[in-house]
């Protein structure tokens, strides 16, 4: 991706963003996608040196993945359905890592995550994704 891949999104994106009546100019455009790819590249989300970037992986720390898993629990009203849910989708995590932190956090007992063949029990450490949040800030 580079800043010219990000221009057509600041000009559409503008007119519902801004207050202002008026177009942003070319210049503004530019120095708009310019700064967004920066700040993509800044917070980890694009990756790369020179003018040219990639999407990097996302990496969900343990404790917002254990939150993450509790909301999943919560919304398929299963712990069995978690390491096949649709919502990982939306943390850009795929099943195969999915499995692979339920695993590392089975081993450092952070929850209990039993496979056999296709049966799936997996116990997450709290009863609700919310008692986890409480119980993390506190």
């Amino acid at each position: 991706m580079r800043p010219e891949d990000v221009q057509p999104f600041v000009r559409s994106t503008w007119p519902r963003l801004s207050s202002k009546t008026t177009p942003l100019s070319d210049y503004g455009v530019v120095r708009g996608a310019r700064d967004l790819v920066r700040m993509a590249t800044d917070f980890g989300v694009l990756t790369g040196a020179g003018p040219q970037k990639t999407f990097s992986p996302l990496h969900l720390s343990d404790r917002s993945f254990l939150y993450y898993a509790h909301a999943i629990a919560e919304a398929e009203r299963s712990t069995s359905s978690i390491p096949q849910s649709k919502f990982w989708q939306l943390a850009l995590i795929r099943p195969t890592e999915v499995v692979e932190a339920l695993l590392r956090l089975h081993q450092f007992r952070k929850l209990d995550y039993q496979v056999a063949g296709s049966l799936v029990q997996l116990t997450l450490p709290f009863e609700s994704s919310r008692e986890y949040a409480e119980r993390m800030v506190a």
